[in-house]
């Protein structure tokens, strides 16, 4: 797994990149905050008058549906915007943050992220670094199990 370090107030921090159980924990914490798409779509039609509501549902449902069954995985195009959120970066920062510092709460991180300009910089630096590598991860179960019960040829792993 790999790691960075950053200093913050003259404290040395480590940074380690997502495996596959702190991901999913990220997806499924960001898929139970961000809204569902067929639910906006219902609420948002019933501000409608009648005599526009099926035709507006009509034309919009299935949209909803698509991004509805991309919730909670990494391939939500509402994922990136919420990464970007308060709540998203600081639970983003928890879970780099957690294996080489299991004593911080989320309210510690959020403290940190939120403590002086050029620190957040240098997290959205490192974790970057280290999500780029995470994106790397199966999006899928099958995916996953693809990857995992792969063999090694010739004593180098399948990529």
């Amino acid at each position: 797994m790999r790691k960075t370090t950053i200093k913050i107030d003259g404290l040395n921090y480590t940074l380690t990149g997502l495996d596959a159980r702190r991901t999913q924990e990220f997806l499924d914490f960001a898929k139970a905050k961000m809204p569902d798409p067929v639910e906006q779509l219902v609420e948002a039609s019933n501000k409608l008058p009648e005599s526009v509501r099926d035709k507006f549902l009509e034309s919009h449902l299935n949209d909803a549906f698509e991004a509805s069954k991309k919730r909670g995985t990494l391939t939500d195009p509402g994922l990136a915007d919420f990464q970007k959120t308060t709540e998203g970066v600081v639970k983003i920062f928890s879970l780099l943050l957690k294996p080489a510092h299991p004593n911080l709460t989320e309210d510690d991180v959020q403290e940190l992220v939120m403590s002086v300009d050029d620190v957040q910089g240098q997290l959205e630096k490192a974790a970057a670094e280290l999500v780029r590598e995470s994106h790397n991860a199966p999006v899928s179960e099958e995916a996953a199990e693809r990857s995992y019960f792969r063999k090694p040829r010739n004593g180098v792993k399948a990529k």
